[in-house]
């Protein structure tokens, strides 16, 4: 396919040509008749130089034939010189050498002619077939020289309506394309700028361009069209705006502690999606009679009163519950829309779903007339009203279940210290009952007085679990020396041996009760007759405490489960299982670790061993928090 012409009184023509072939053969019997005049004359120097006019002309024209019309040039001035003149040697010389000079002429000028058509083919394939736009602007004016078939498809126009057509007509941006070309002057190139033109049927479209000087008033611009691609990034940043607001009403509704803290982030997001001034949010009151006025922005003060609650029915609302979707409520088509609203042109309205229905409405008061919803835009509200109801949602179930939590520790509270003030009477009247008793119902009410200790173990061991799940531990230093010395106390008839400390460690006032779980342990599994020790050193900033007895121990298999809620000693006396699971919450508590030590006794009596660690502060060191960052 023969590349087209942009410019068609540029190119050659077929008729042209043949004028142009004409014209050369007069020229050359004008010349002959010449020289032969000249001849006669007696003027012979300057004979040759008529004969460079159609030897150039016809090389540069036809490059192809350029050889073969310089020589024949040459045959005929030596025609004409050998027939007219007197054959000298001179004469014969300088003939020769001048037929020689015309064929290396001819063959010059066709070389470099046919090297300009093949520059000018290459350029001109490039220029048609390129896909990108490509058009020369002249610089003074700012008007197109020449442009191929894609870059008037881009400007909606063919090469021929648009040569002469300044830039203007199609980049109505004058500021951006003054700048354009000032930028231009400046660094003589420019790549990758990005603007919009108006192209086929007067749409506005993106397009790429490259541009560079080729001289002091001629411009070489490569357009690329890019609307497809500026409307997938923007399509990209409006839904990862979408995403980002939605997941913002998420992140608040999660770490929200009250539904107001929701209600700006929702109403400004429906209003910069809607571009749109003023914003509401309407719930539904308890009595479920009203709407009640939640939140608001950019109303007019004046209207607050009467915005303040809306009539369950009667009202324009009732288009949004009906529809179950957002709804346009135009200033054309409604009427009796509550003072403060009746003042934009249009409102829309956007239903807050959650999963036992609509819980109230967010409301978008905008000055501009809007269509009616497309799918888009449509589905973008719903998802909006469905996340900001069911945000509304869990954040009224969360205070709703830590009402109940309070109220449920409020019970239970009561409950432990009446069950503890019970259990404690009848403790005491038991001890002065077993005194007087003996045998077999004095048996028994030991059995039941070893009943209510347990119970009371139980309840203290859970208002111990219930304190250190409720609050963070804030760790002071605690002389372990008087709290093992008071909880040995707590067992006088016990053979406790303990040599004493002087150490101190990171811990608060529930320290107590590893010591209290431990030693009760050992007294309860190990039968009458057990001896325990206990054991403190300090090694690297850490105080190991060892608790070991002579019992009979504890079976292999049940250590690694030792410390896990529920478990039970060999022996499955009465309990909950709770004691060594607290225990472990305890020193974990603390950033320390425990764990069950190999026995330390007989084989008949292989005795248990637990070896706790806790971190001992530095010496004048106040902040037990810090040692025990580090000791970790």
């Amino acid at each position: 396919m023969t590349p087209a012409r942009v410019i068609p009184e540029h190119s050659p023509q077929r008729k042209a040509l043949d004028y142009v072939l004409l014209g050369l053969v007069l020229l050359s019997v004008f010349i002959a008749n010449l020289v032969i005049f000249l001849l006669f004359e007696g003027t012979v120097a300057v004979i040759s130089s008529f004969f460079y006019i159609p030897i150039i002309f016809a090389a540069f024209q036809y490059p192809r034939r350029g050889i073969f019309s310089s020589a024949t040039m040459g045959l005929v001035f030596l025609a004409v010189i050998y027939s007219l003149l007197n054959m000298t040697p001179v004469t014969v010389t300088t003939a020769t050498v001048q037929f020689y000079v015309f064929v290396a002429v001819g063959t010059l000028v066709s070389r470099l002619s046919e090297d300009s058509r093949e520059q000018q083919i290459r350029y001109q394939g490039i220029f048609e077939h390129s896909q990108a736009g490509v058009m020369l602007v002249r610089r003074s004016d700012q008007r197109i020289l020449e442009v191929n078939r894609r870059g008037a498809d881009l400007l909606g126009s063919s090469p021929m309506d648009l040569a002469g057509r300044p830039l203007s007509s199609f980049w109505l941006d004058m500021e951006e394309r003054d700048r354009f070309f000032r930028r231009l002057d400046a660094e003589g190139t420019i790549t990758d700028y990005e603007t919009r033109v108006l192209g086929e049927q007067a749409s506005m479209r993106w397009i790429l361009v490259s541009a560079g000087m080729i001289s002091a008033d001629l411009v070489v611009c490569a357009m690329v069209d890019i609307s497809r691609r500026r409307r997938s990034e923007e399509e990209i940043q409006r839904r990862n705006r979408e995403l980002g607001l939605m997941n913002r009403i998420i992140a608040t509704s999660t770490s929200g502690n009250a539904a107001a803290e929701i209600f700006p982030l929702a109403v400004d997001a429906a209003l910069d999606y809607l571009e749109c001034e003023a914003g509401a949010i309407y719930l539904l009151d308890p009595e479920r009679r009203t709407w009640e006025l939640r939140y608001h922005t950019g109303i007019n003060p004046a209207h607050l009163d009467a915005l303040s609650r809306l009539p369950v029915q009667g009202t324009l609302l009732d288009r949004a519950v009906g529809s179950g979707g957002p709804v346009w409520l135009h200033e054309h088509e409604e009427r009796g829309l509550p003072p403060g609203l009746d003042s934009f042109r249009s409102v829309a309205v956007i239903p807050l779903i959650s999963s036992p229905g609509i819980l109230g409405f967010l409301v978008a008061g905008c000055s501009r007339e809007e269509p009616l919803f497309g799918g888009k835009e449509k589905g973008v509200l719903e998802s909006l009203g469905r996340e900001v109801g069911g945000a509304i949602e869990r954040v009224q179930l969360r205070h709703d279940l830590e009402e109940a939590l309070k109220q449920a520790n409020l019970y239970l509270d009561i409950m432990v210290h009446d069950i503890n003030n019970d259990a404690t009477a009848a403790l005491g009247y038991g001890g002065l009952l077993l005194e007087r008793l003996g045998g077999e119902e004095g048996e028994q009410l030991g059995r039941l007085l070893s009943r209510i200790r347990h119970s009371s173990e139980t309840i203290r061991d859970v208002s111990t679990i219930r304190k250190i799940r409720s609050s963070a531990a804030v760790l002071q230093q605690i002389p372990l020396d008087p709290v093992i010395r008071q909880e040995i106390g707590q067992f006088p008839d016990t053979d406790i041996r303990y040599a004493g400390t002087g150490l101190s460690v990171c811990a608060d006032e529930l320290v107590s009760v590893i010591f209290t779980n431990l030693l009760s342990n050992s007294v309860k599994y190990s039968g009458p007759g057990v001896r325990i020790e206990i054991a403190v050193t300090e090694s690297s900033g850490w105080a190991g405490i060892t608790v070991r007895d002579n019992g009979p121990g504890i079976p292999e298999n049940l250590r690694p489960h030792l410390f896990e809620r529920f478990s039970h000693g060999p022996a499955k006396k009465s309990g909950m299982g709770l004691g060594l699971y607290l225990t472990r919450m305890l020193v974990e508590r603390y950033g320390g670790t425990i764990r069950v030590d190999d026995p330390p006794g007989t084989e008949d009596r292989p005795g248990f061993s637990v070896t706790f660690r806790l971190k001992v502060p530095s010496p004048g060191e106040e902040a037990c928090g810090a040692a025990l960052d580090r000791g970790r």
